[in-house]
């Protein structure tokens, strides 16, 4: 199945109403992506959406591995600011006129 910029941002909007980090390999698995280099054009495809709309960066959610697990407080205040805006940020508002499944 290919998928859409809307499944993707969903998926995201979903994990980040629910304040949960996504790995790189957890994404690539979701969307039958075959390497995680390969994620890197539905990411970019994602930014540029949310900065088109003037949302919070949902790509950023998506980390290491290693920053899922320890955390990233310690590591970059910087991305721990913006993984907090995109887990405040309401997105259930943003889907309400979009379909549940895209045609």
């Amino acid at each position: 199945m290919a998928y859409s910029l809307l499944h993707h941002t969903k998926f995201l909007a979903g994990k980040a109403q629910q304040k949960q980090l996504v790995t790189y390999q957890q994404f690539a698995d979701e969307f039958d992506i075959a390497t995680l280099r390969s994620t890197t054009a539905p990411l970019n495809k994602i930014l540029r959406w949310t900065k088109s709309k003037g949302l919070p960066p949902l790509n950023t959610i998506v980390v290491s591995a290693e920053i899922a697990e320890s955390g990233c407080q310690q590591q970059d205040s910087q991305l721990q600011q913006s993984i907090d805006g995109v887990f405040a940020y309401p997105w259930e508002d943003i889907f309400l006129n979009l379909p549940s499944k895209p045609s």
